[in-house]
């Protein structure tokens, strides 16, 4: 589960580059605009229906926002955002001066039900009116929130081997509890100490109950199929050991 929204460092949240008109070119906009979010995620503990994002813009043009609330679930390795109305944003738009900040109120419609709820918060940068859109690059911010049940639970991690893909092997991590849980890092060490490059799928670190994400580790070449391959992934519940045996 993640940790409280409030208190958290000043960072940027799990900025995504969305472009605008340009196909797949990733590009930094030609005015020196920077946006920051605070805090990374918000959690709304039982009895809490408000909290604060606080947009700053380190810039030196002002900078137009949207901010839009979904309902978050996970299908395979990917993030299904739906609108919704349980999530209230306000202001919904706003102006952001340079090197000022826009306070936005997110607040729940409902109280706490049995089981956990999770939305995501998108702040987009809006482009500029009349700006060449073939270079026209905004910002998007990903803020996840937690809405804990009343429930008794906790996540529950398993990892399993999937597939062969070439030189690489294919993990899934499943977790079929009642919790979410976020995999900060994931080692990957045969047996004699040497280490397997791993790298995640999905876009972000959470696994939400009933959800699975994956990660590809390269192979090295002659890998015996009884080798085992023993885990150790840094989570948001502590450290969660694992020993697979590989299977071609």
């Amino acid at each position: 589960m993640a940790a409280s929204g409030s208190g958290l460092p000043s960072r940027r949240a799990l900025l995504l580059v969305a472009v605008a008109g340009a196909g797949s070119l990733r590009v930094r906009p030609a005015r020196a605009a920077s946006l920051d979010v605070n805090p990374m995620y918000l959690d709304f503990p039982p009895g809490r229906m408000a909290a604060t994002l606080e947009i700053t813009n380190r810039g030196d043009t002002v900078t137009a926002v949207q901010i839009r609330a979904f309902t978050w679930t996970q299908e395979g390795d990917e993030d299904k955002l739906d609108p919704t109305q349980d999530v209230i944003i306000s202001p919904a738009a706003a102006t952001v001066d340079a090197q000022e900040s826009q306070l936005v109120r997110v607040l729940l419609r409902h109280p706490s039900a049995d089981a956990d709820r999770y939305y995501r918060v998108l702040v987009d940068e809006l482009p500029r009116p009349g700006a060449a859109k073939t270079i026209t690059v905004a910002l998007r911010f990903s803020v996840p929130v937690f809405a804990p049940g009343t429930g008794t639970g906790h996540p529950d991690l398993h990892w399993q081997m999937e597939s062969v893909q070439g030189h690489e092997l294919v993990l899934v991590a499943r977790n079929p509890g009642a919790k979410s849980i976020r995999i900060n890092r994931l080692d990957a060490t045969l047996q004699g100490g040497q280490k397997l490059p791993a790298r995640a799928v999905g876009n972000n670190p959470f696994v939400l109950p009933g959800a699975e994400r994956r990660w590809r580790l390269e192979l090295p070449p002659g890998l015996s199929p009884t080798t085992p391959l023993h885990l150790t992934a840094q989570t948001s519940a502590g450290v969660r050991e694992q020993v697979l045996t590989f299977m071609p």
